[in-house]
């Protein structure tokens, strides 16, 4: 029969689980307690329906899936391929301005369904090119990649030619690559077999070195841009300067010079002129925790990180979207880069090995050709041998490009979704007269956030204003474009079967001063007792504040809105304002376990002394026993019964007999300190 000291203890223990979940129903709504998303909640929900108030969708009658990509943006208008497929669609409105229809051809469908499935075997669009005359689109054509020239004529595309798309365009759909058209000269980074085992970056006549893990390593291509003689490619790639350590995939920036021509004798028709950097985004600290697999990019815009003056001078930056491995703890980050920095960095030293077993190490400059190597010359074919010898086998820089403020923007850890797509409003001017970059992040699961760095100096305290739920059956965000002009603001937003544009704000959905002024967003200011878009006319009299969300000039009204305030460490964090209820209902449940807690914890003492009083003759008679098993005690100075120790045993050889002493015994407590608090 169970005694009355065993059904204290069962009621201590209930009692326990009764008051957590009492006090967790208290704190759950008003600070959305320790979950997935660390504490950030956006300023404000949407949920994208229908058509109507700025919503525009693009819809076509061929049968899905579609896999739509945007390939090429080109003033009101974006080239968008798809499977057989492309279409050029005005930004605007979202309709379809010229379309072509081209299928894979019927022998390469029949080569490719004999080893692959039905739907891998069509013409996926992967390249689209324009010049001021023509069009050059390259597809898969089911495993054999095949390119086309098109001329514009009334509307619509007239085939001018055919050529082999090898080098050009992945054979396989699932094969990521990029492409950029520079001075006539199209640059591609793909793979040449069907297996994806020979990469390379590749113009007419000239590619990377075949076969050699030093220059590409197992790459996936994310983006490619134009700057100045110059061009460059992200990527992210297994590292070979870590695979003494271990397997594990870095981010890229690699670049060549538009005008190389590769070697006369050594590097011909290699380029001479590749070198590739890592990037770095993470959270500093004494161990950093690094976000290693690029997603996407931006391209190259004037702007700045954080928010600047009116008269502050911009800076050529790129935005990029970080992950963490899918066999990690799943984490999100957007870094922002300068251009300035990367220049500097490929200026710098190189990183190398003497031979295969070797260190990677920094190349000193004594080793290192003088002039540097990494300047583009008028002809490279004039490089001596010495020096293409060095560059054959030292591609990579010693530096890594440093994130700018050495942090992420923005870092989301959850199982929620991750980061897919960024695109960028850059600089735009709020009332107060300072400039901000708003970044637009897509997702896998179908959201959209809207976020802006508020900080003044050069630290990061972002805010998430929207979270916007646009596809509602989750599909992964393709694509993000953020098209501005002439006072017609769209975002546009990608997905493998649908396109869609909506307003960049909805300030008109916030009825009182300070619900527009909580939002912290730039386009939104109070004006005529209305929320609506800022504009530069009537700036005294508009009421906007990004940094706080707040201005003394609203009417006095509670708002039950427990918004964000600013990002501390790195994480956006929500602030904690309580009601006179919460405290109540705080001070009844605290004076509730404290009078349980003395009662249960008087009754389990008296139970405990009794149980002790006895049971010291059976203690001593089974200390005799349990010593003679070789169990872990620690025997007290003044000789009475030992004391057990109960430790978690990791596995690892005995190191003694005293608990703790070496690796045998280690206590497992873990904790999370979050925002002065501690949860065990």
């Amino acid at each position: 029969m169970e005694s009355w000291c065993q059904r204290t203890l069962t009621l201590g223990k209930y009692t326990v689980t009764i008051f957590l979940g009492f006090f967790c129903t208290l704190l759950v709504e008003p600070i959305r307690c320790v979950d997935e998303r660390f504490l950030w909640k956006p300023n404000s929900e949407v949920v994208i329906q229908g058509v109507g108030n700025g919503i525009e969708w693009f819809t076509r009658n061929e049968t899905r899936p579609n896999h739509y990509r945007i390939l090429m943006v080109q003033g009101d208008n974006m080239m968008v391929a798809a499977r057989n497929h492309f279409y050029n669609i005005s930004m605007i409105s979202l309709q379809e301005n010229m379309h072509s229809e081209w299928n894979a051809s019927s022998s390469a469908v029949n080569s490719c369904t004999i080893r692959d499935k039905p739907e891998n075997c069509q013409n996926y669009i992967r390249v689209i090119a324009l010049n001021e005359t023509n069009l050059f689109v390259c597809g898969t054509n089911a495993f054999k990649p095949i390119c086309r020239s098109y001329d514009i004529e009334h509307g619509s595309y007239v085939t001018r030619y055919e050529y082999n798309g090898v080098g050009k365009c992945p054979f396989d759909p699932k094969h990521n690559s990029t492409a950029i058209l520079v001075d006539k000269h199209l640059f591609t980074a793909t793979v040449t077999d069907t297996s994806g085992r020979d990469p390379l970056i590749f113009r007419e006549m000239i590619r990377t070195e075949q076969h050699d893990s030093r220059w590409l390593n197992e790459p996936d291509f994310v983006s490619s841009f134009e700057y100045g003689d110059k061009v460059y490619f992200i990527y992210r790639e297994a590292a070979v300067e870590n695979i003494n350590c271990g397997k594990v995939v870095f981010s890229r920036i690699a670049r060549v010079c538009k005008a190389d021509q590769g070697g006369l004798r050594s590097l011909g028709g290699i380029w001479t002129t590749f070198y590739k950097a890592r990037l770095n985004c993470s959270i500093p600290g004494e161990f950093p925790f690094y976000f290693n697999e690029v997603e996407h990019a931006t391209n190259v815009l004037s702007g700045n990180h954080v928010s600047s003056r009116k008269f502050d001078k911009s800076h050529d930056i790129f935005y990029a979207i970080f992950n963490t491995p899918e066999n990690s703890a799943p984490a999100s980050a957007v870094c922002a880069f300068s251009m300035k920095q990367v220049i500097k960095t490929f200026k710098g030293r190189f990183k190398g090995q003497k031979s295969a077993g070797h260190n990677w190490l920094p190349v000193s400059k004594d080793e290192t050709p003088n002039p540097h190597p990494e300047a583009c010359q008028q002809n490279s074919k004039r490089i001596d041998d010495e020096t293409l010898n060095f560059i054959k086998s030292h591609p990579l820089m010693n530096d890594a490009v440093p994130s700018l403020g050495d942090q992420p923007i923005l870092v989301y850890t959850g199982f929620n979704y991750r980061f897919t797509r960024v695109a960028v409003h850059p600089q735009y001017q709020a009332v107060d007269g300072r400039k901000y970059d708003i970044l637009f992040i897509g997702t896998n699961d179908g959201h959209v956030l809207k976020v802006v760095n508020i900080d003044q100096g050069k630290k990061v305290r972002s805010i998430v204003i929207e979270e916007i739920k646009v596809f509602h059956h989750g599909a992964k965000v393709e694509g993000l474009e953020v098209y501005h002009n002439f006072g017609m603001e769209k975002l546009v937003i990608v997905s493998s079967d649908d396109i869609v544009s909506i307003p960049l704000h909805r300030c008109h959905e916030k009825k009182s001063c300070k619900e527009c002024v909580a939002l912290q967003d730039p386009y939104c200011s109070w004006l005529d007792g209305k929320c609506s878009a800022f504009t530069s006319q009537g700036e005294i009299s508009q009421i906007q504040d990004i940094r706080y969300g707040f201005h003394a000039r609203c009417e006095e009204e509670e708002i039950n809105d427990h918004r964000p305030i600013e990002s501390r460490n790195h994480l956006t964090t929500a602030e904690f304002i309580p009601t006179p209820i919460f405290i109540g209902s705080l001070v009844f449940v605290f004076l509730l376990a404290s009078g349980l807690g003395f009662i249960v914890g008087f009754k389990v003492s008296t139970c405990k002394d009794s149980q002790d009083n006895d049971s010291t003759i059976d203690d001593a008679t089974a200390n005799l026993r349990v010593h003679q098993e070789n169990d872990h005690y620690y025997a007290k100075p003044d000789n009475r019964a030992p004391t057990k120790y109960n430790n978690y045993w990791d596995g690892s050889p005995r190191a003694g007999k005293v608990p703790n002493n070496g690796s045998e015994f280690r206590p497992v407590n873990t904790y999370t300190n979050v925002k002065g608090k501690t949860y065990l």
